[in-house]
């Protein structure tokens, strides 16, 4: 069966040179040590799905941040650490980077590379008599700089090939877009939705604090698939009988549980399990068509919970035409995603080498798997 996806090839993305995942299926699990990027090939695939968004990747590189360090790197900087840190690739003393992947299936996009290379400016405002300023437009933005006038910046360039169809633009510069980012001032998007777009959601460890579950609730009410969800939750909580959207303070829409013991609170007062698991269920119809990127699928998650949670994950799958790729570094989680993932063309497995290593990525079926662990009582991680 031909996938959104049936090839992933990344040439080059942050520590990741020469990756082929090929013979990719609906439910594909990526294994292997510390450091061996199982992460950056989800940031990769988010990036390959939406090559044309300067948002997804500014998100993604900010997201890398967020509880490593006190404070937040500098935007340029931060993308920086999306390309490949080598040699420049125009011959200048400032950085430069560039970022390449392909991949074959039924999404409309081949190829797509990114461009990366520094600026350095100086605001108009600090300069003496007329002297143009590298971006005047940032100069009226920003205020009040510091004795330092000089600004680091950088200029990123999105380009994709894409398989010809009749619904997509055919002028010259309609695959293609620029962008700029200059420290300190914060960062606005200026890419309108494009063509070449596959829908995607990527799931960190912990996306469920942040997102808003309510929204996700109300989508999973329109569908008409809250009573699985909520019957997903009671397999982690017996004691869960319902789940209902309530307006909290300043008529902000907050979700809440009713359980037979707490009565009605809110979804916040539970455990990370409960949250994270009603976060991954939410998101499956959100991504009809295309893919979800979900890393370390059994964070936070009881290994008790774990063959219902994927058995759900499946299902929903299979129902809204989405391609799975997820991590784990659980044995238990290996095994419990090979159980709800029934068809050896649905199942595939995925190990790492240690980053660095010449030994190549190993691909497994799930019968392979199977024999291994099963019959063989093999370590598959």
């Amino acid at each position: 069966m031909g996938w959104r996806l049936d090839e992933f090839n990344i040439d080059r993305f942050r520590g990741l040179q020469n990756v082929r995942l090929t013979g990719l299926g609906r439910i594909n699990l990526l294994v292997g040590p510390n450091d061996s990027g199982k992460t950056s090939i989800l940031e990769a695939l988010s990036v390959f799905a939406n090559p044309l968004d300067d948002y997804n990747l500014v998100s993604l590189a900010v997201d890398r941040d967020r509880g490593v360090v006190p404070f937040f790197q500098p935007l340029p900087e931060s993308l920086k650490w999306l390309f490949p840190q080598c040699a420049a690739i125009d011959g200048t003393e400032h950085y430069s980077g560039e970022i390449r992947m392909s991949a074959s299936g039924s999404y409309r996009v081949s190829e797509m590379s990114a461009v990366y290379r520094e600026l350095v400016g100086v605001f108009a405002s600090a300069l003496n008599g007329d002297t143009e300023s590298p971006d005047r437009e940032t100069d009226r933005r920003v205020k009040g700089f510091d004795e330092d006038p000089v600004r680091r910046g950088a200029e990123i360039d999105l380009k994709v090939k894409y398989h010809p169809g009749p619904d997509l633009p055919t002028v010259s510069d309609a695959h293609s877009f620029t962008f700029r980012v200059w420290e300190p001032e914060s960062f606005e998007t200026a890419r309108k939705p494009s063509a070449f777009s596959l829908r995607s959601e990527l799931l960190a460890p912990f996306s469920h604090r942040s997102h808003s579950l309510s929204s996700r609730f109300s989508y999973a009410l329109e569908h008409g698939i809250q009573r699985s969800v909520i019957d997903l939750m009671r397999q982690i909580d017996p004691q869960i009988r319902d789940i209902e959207i309530l307006s909290g303070r300043f008529d902000r829409a907050v979700l809440h549980v009713k359980h037979e013991l707490s009565g009605l609170v809110p979804i916040s007062m539970f455990g990370e399990g409960v949250r994270r698991a009603l976060s991954i269920a939410l998101t499956v119809p959100g991504v009809e068509g295309g893919i979800l990127l979900i890393d370390e699928i059994d964070a936070a998650i009881h290994t008790s919970a774990l063959v219902n949670l994927f058995q759900f994950i499946v299902n929903a799958c299979r129902q809204y035409n989405v391609q799975l790729f997820a991590t784990t570094h659980s044995l238990e989680a290996v095994d419990a995603l090979m159980e709800s993932a029934a068809g050896s063309d649905e199942f595939v497995f995925f190990r790492l080498p240690t980053m660095g290593e010449s030994a190549t990525l190993v691909r497994l079926d799930r019968e392979k798997v199977r024999i291994l662990r099963e019959d063989l009582g093999q370590e598959v991680r």
